[in-house]
């Protein structure tokens, strides 16, 4: 899993599952690679944060509205603001080139947390040890970094060199070899253009990668008329030893590179018995020398994994962090308030936190009673009588009840009125977990403010 919501804030990267997250989350995506963007659709509702070419390529991919989307350029500071129960909190932000792909960018933030920086997916680049953000000049608590390959048995090349070894075996295979290269549907649009250029031949691609590359604006160097020449550029999971024996029969001699470091570490390559298929350890990732050197470089006081399925032993990096403590920070109360409604209202079971996300907080609906998905609950009819209820009513034996209550009904309890939907929530929280509730209106009232 690639994104993460930023603890005791209300921040949200790369992570697209509303139902866990706070209300009003500041939602940020670092680039437009397909896992990076699961959950993203036609209906999402909420801004964006990112760069402007990623902008255009979520608005392509993901069919995401444009004006949903909030374009950060690069080096940059904006403010952005949180909005919690009773006021605003500001945010700092500034988005850092993180030469992944292309749109990819860091997120740098600044506010009561104190400073947190998230690499999203980066490749290390001189220009990110001078940054003036990042070499050292500024205290950063916490680095989320990408932890792809923090292993010392993640060793390759840089992509200089490894795109020098893509760009001869082309040269040398094209002459009399029909030539497939292997790559995601996005990225290594400069490594592709590379080849082009140094090989003096056109690259054949399909119309979906040639909308993606006409987006970035790219050189014109690709074709989707395959017939015009003998260096195809297809899908990298295209690529398996059965496709390239059809490949074999269908054109005679083919040669196949896969420019890719995902097999970096494991012990062992996928096709190295395969004559005709030869892997490049190019790779938009960070060696494990390279995420030392870029820890060295920012000095922070804290370094997280910021990719749940991969190496995520942090201890490597443990001798080069900052050891000053953090200075303690107070969150705002309109950013604890949702924070705490939030976290109540995920741990609410399924069928109880769905009917209630439904409910409108302004316009009032018909009230249609109690209902339980089992047996009818005797308070059912004092709510359909109008009389008053006490809360240990809804609860009187220990079976754990699922139910929905409109608002209407909910503000017949003793005193309470109509409270707003978050504090309901946490309320009918609470006694879901209470088998037998006794308690009073003073104690509803602590609970809900």
């Amino acid at each position: 899993m690639a994104g993460l919501r930023i603890p005791d804030t209300p921040i949200a990267v790369d992570y697209w599952n509303i139902k866990q997250l706070p209300a009003n989350c500041l939602f940020f995506l670092t680039h437009a690679h397909s896992d990076h963007l699961n959950g993203l659709s036609s209906s999402w509702s909420c801004p964006i944060y990112c760069t402007p070419t990623t902008a255009k390529l979520v608005e392509l991919r993901r069919h995401v509205r444009s004006s949903l989307l909030v374009e950060l350029e690069y080096d940059q500071s904006t403010i952005v603001y949180a909005d919690g129960h009773g006021g605003r909190v500001p945010i700092t932000v500034t988005a850092i080139d993180a030469h992944h792909c292309p749109g990819s960018a860091m997120f740098l933030f600044e506010g009561y947390f104190g400073t947190v920086l998230h690499t999203g997916d980066f490749r290390l680049h001189p220009l990110l040890l001078h940054h003036d953000l990042l070499s050292g000049r500024k205290a950063i608590d916490v680095v989320y970094i990408d932890n792809t390959y923090c292993h010392p048995s993640c060793v390759f090349p840089s992509r200089e060199a490894a795109g020098d070894k893509v760009v001869k075996l082309v040269q040398s295979a094209m002459t009399d070899h029909e030539v497939f290269i292997g790559v995601p549907l996005f990225g290594k649009e400069d490594l592709l253009v590379m080849v082009a250029q140094k090989c003096r031949v056109w690259l054949s691609v399909s119309p979906n990668r040639m909308e993606i590359l006409q987006v970035l604006q790219s050189p014109n160097v690709f074709t989707i008329d395959r017939d015009t020449t003998r260096v195809h550029v297809v899908l990298v999971n295209e690529i398996t030893p059965q496709r390239v024996d059809k490949w074999i029969d269908q054109y005679g001699k083919v040669f196949v590179v896969m420019p890719t470091s995902r097999h970096c570490g494991v012990g062992s390559l996928p096709f190295n018995s395969h004559p005709n298929i030869t892997i490049i350890p190019y790779s938009d990732h960070c060696s494990f020398s390279e995420l030392k050197s870029f820890v060295t470089s920012v000095h922070p006081r804290s370094v997280r994994p910021n990719v749940s399925r991969c190496h995520g032993n942090m201890d490597y990096f443990s001798e080069l962090l900052d050891h000053t403590p953090s200075e303690e920070y107070t969150i705002p109360l309109p950013i604890k308030t949702m924070l705490t409604c939030s976290e109540s209202a995920t741990s609410v079971p399924g069928r109880l936190r769905k009917r209630h996300s439904s409910l409108p907080t302004q316009r009032k609906r018909k009230s249609q009673g109690v209902e339980f998905d089992d047996q009818p609950h005797p308070s059912d009819a004092a709510v359909d009588s109008g009389n008053q209820l006490h809360p240990s009513s809804l609860y009187s034996h220990s079976d754990e009840l699922y139910f929905q209550i409109s608002r209407n009904h909910l503000s017949k309890i003793d005193g309470l009125g109509s409270a707003s939907h978050d504090a309901w929530i946490m309320a009918l929280n609470y006694f879901t977990n209470q088998p037998h509730p006794q308690i009073n209106t003073n104690d509803w009232l602590q609970l809900l403010y």
